[in-house]
């Protein structure tokens, strides 16, 4: 055999090597091929930021204060309340401590039964009146630097997880409608937050009701590979919530974002992220979701995520995004 003929072999051999790899291992395999770099590699900013929207704001769920003495500044901190269960005094504490940075607080109400009756009747009944009016008291005196998220991801149809998430939309709507109006003295922004499902517009309280859309994004590469037969973008899962709603052309907070994987595809998918942003003009706000997940929310199929994130990652591409020209 010709020496040009074994050269030309002997690179079609290497080439089939990570094609085999990709065959065999999906999406690890091109994770390790195209992002292995060391997990503390400087941080890479997008190249071209002439596009970028210097106004979008940013966010942090963070309960165990891991960036509480961090450089970044936020705009919101959330806060998750369990309405049977809390100290009204404390929650109030938390949010002035926000306020004091310059911070605005997002209250997300959940609005767990304490009954073995149906939920959304028994608040129309008035009997969680008491929760109510414990709100009314976190609330009071907060004015527009208080937001307030009521019965968060209720187009789940998935009632295991959520008193409040099951197909009965009329139900909800009707409940929703009640505690606004007994909470209406308190001029707080109110967002709606489904998690985007094809049916999320069901659930739509009414235009008079609803100041912002709250819409949730994560990306758990072996749910994707699974469910979708390949990993999605940011821009095409985060697309697809967006088109439901912007019919209400109301603006639009990202309450939850959070990645699950390893360093190198979170850095590579945030950053794909960062570079979207501009494209829904209806974005306003994106809020990271800096914590492990629920013990099996994901299900027994696979670990439960953890979607701490990358701070040094994450505060260069605040700090970028918010300095772009």
């Amino acid at each position: 055999m010709k020496r040009s003929n074994i050269h030309i072999w002997t690179t079609i051999a290497l080439l089939a090597i990570p094609v085999c790899m990709v065959w065999l291992n999906g999406y690890k395999a091109i994770d390790a091929l195209l992002w292995s770099k060391p997990a503390h590699a400087p941080v890479m900013l997008a190249q071209d930021n002439t596009e970028l929207n210097p106004s979008l704001e940013f966010g942090i769920y963070d309960p165990y204060h891991s960036w509480r003495d961090s450089a970044t500044t936020w705009n919101y901190e959330q806060f998750y309340l369990h309405w049977v269960n809390f100290d009204p005094a404390a929650i109030q504490r938390e949010i002035k401590r926000v306020l004091q940075r310059e911070t605005k607080a997002i209250l997300v109400v959940e609005p767990w039964s304490k009954y073995q009756t149906p939920l959304f009747n028994d608040i129309i009944a008035g009997r969680y009146d008491v929760e109510i009016d414990k709100i009314n008291q976190v609330l009071q005196g907060f004015k527009d630097t208080l937001y307030i998220c009521w019965g968060h991801e209720m187009d789940q149809d998935l009632t295991t997880r959520y008193d409040w998430s099951s197909r009965d939309s009329a139900g909800y709507k009707a409940a929703y409608r009640y505690v606004h109006s007994r909470l209406k003295e308190n001029p707080v922004k109110w967002i709606w937050a489904p998690v985007g499902k094809d049916n999320c517009n069901d659930y739509w309280p009414g235009n008079e009701y609803v100041d912002m859309v709250g819409l949730p994004i994560y990306s758990l590469p072996d749910f994707d590979y699974a469910y979708y037969g390949r990993i999605r973008s940011f821009k095409e899962a985060f697309g697809e919530k967006y088109t439901l709603v912007k019919g209400h052309d109301k603006p639009v907070f990202l309450v939850e974002f959070g990645v699950s994987g390893s360093d190198d595809f979170e850095a590579y998918w945030v950053r794909e992220a960062f570079d979207a942003f501009n494209t829904f003009p209806l974005l306003k706000s994106v809020v990271f979701f800096n914590s492990k997940d629920i013990e099996g929310a994901w299900g027994t199929a696979y670990e439960t995520p953890d979607w701490s994130i990358n701070q040094e990652l994450i505060a260069a591409l605040i700090d970028n995004y918010r300095h772009s020209d």
